[in-house]
């Protein structure tokens, strides 16, 4: 009993002290933790839940009744607040509330004893103009939440609280790594399979096979709901043959740039990477691989 007692006293002082105290560097890689598996004698409805994950979400939901609970009047948000934290004050907008489209858990760091900083990132589109070098309109907020399992002798129980979240700096914008696209394609037939392909992939529920390889499987993009695609730049990760296909065999991978529009007249900018195979005179879809990385500007043409 006194023992508890200590652990309870010492994770209310860190919650006390407020997100500072717990809240880590961005720098500071946060720790995945172990997942808790659930005793099989335990109830599924009290199954205690993974602790960051439990605690990311919890505090999402608790930094969104506490950003709709500033009106100043009793509402279902203030009263849900006062339940989830009695001892957090809601904030007060006057007539002024803010918006918020968006709400996720971008950074969970264990502060030890059941205690978790979790910190959130909130699109409020009424931000305005440039927050260093940060993104416009998206705001960070650090909760510190605190997990309590209670172990009975016949089921588990478990509970979060949190305390007053803190506005924090958030993660700037990271630097893209060199990409290995580095040569513009022109020359036929390389282009024109990429072209090809893309149109019969994203405008046709079917199609697309007669520009794959041998033994290669792409489901059909369905509903396929574009009408058109503009191929705006191919770029290959080395130089192509120019005017002809390379012997057979040969692979190479590219980044092709597209703008698809679609039967409302949306225009939608996307990229893919494929890789293609040489074979019997031209070349051929053998995989459509998983994100390409955005390019440097090209500074030389494939031949």
């Amino acid at each position: 009993m006194r023992r508890a007692a200590l652990v309870r006293l010492g994770v209310w002082a860190a919650l006390a002290a407020g997100p500072a105290a717990l809240l880590t560097g961005w720098s500071r890689p946060a720790p995945a933790g172990p997942a808790q598996l659930a005793p099989a004698a335990r109830p599924p409805a009290l199954s205690a839940p993974s602790g960051n994950q439990g605690a990311a979400g919890f505090a999402e939901l608790f930094l969104s009744v506490w950003l709709r609970s500033g009106t100043g009047e009793q509402t279902p948000a203030t009263r849900t607040l006062k339940t989830m934290a009695p001892a957090v004050q809601p904030p007060v907008w006057g007539k002024t509330p803010v918006a918020v489209d968006e709400l996720v858990a971008v950074r969970t760091v264990p502060a030890g004893n059941g205690a978790w900083t979790v910190t959130v990132a909130a699109e409020m589109p009424d931000t305005a103009g440039e927050r260093g070098s940060e993104v416009a309109g998206v705001r960070y907020f650090a909760v510190p939440v605190i997990l309590t399992e209670q172990r009975g002798t016949k089921t588990d129980a478990w509970s979060f609280t949190a305390g007053s979240p803190s506005e924090v700096v958030g993660p700037t914008v990271a630097q893209l790594p060199d990409s290995p696209f580095t040569t513009t394609v022109t020359e036929q037939p390389l282009a024109d399979s990429v072209a090809g392909f893309l149109t019969a992939y994203l405008c046709s529920e079917g199609g697309a096979e007669r520009y794959l390889a041998p033994r290669t499987v792409l489901p059909p993009l369905s509903p396929a709901t574009y009408l058109t695609v503009e191929t705006r730049r191919i770029l290959a990760d080395r130089p192509a043959r120019d005017h002809k296909p390379s012997p057979d065999g040969v692979r190479i991978q590219v980044r092709a740039d597209v703008v698809a529009t679609d039967a409302a007249g949306r225009r939608w900018p996307l990229a893919y990477a494929l890789t293609l195979t040489a074979r019997a005179g031209r070349w051929e879809i053998a995989a459509l691989d998983s994100g390409p990385a955005a390019p440097k500007p090209a500074s030389t043409t494939a031949s």
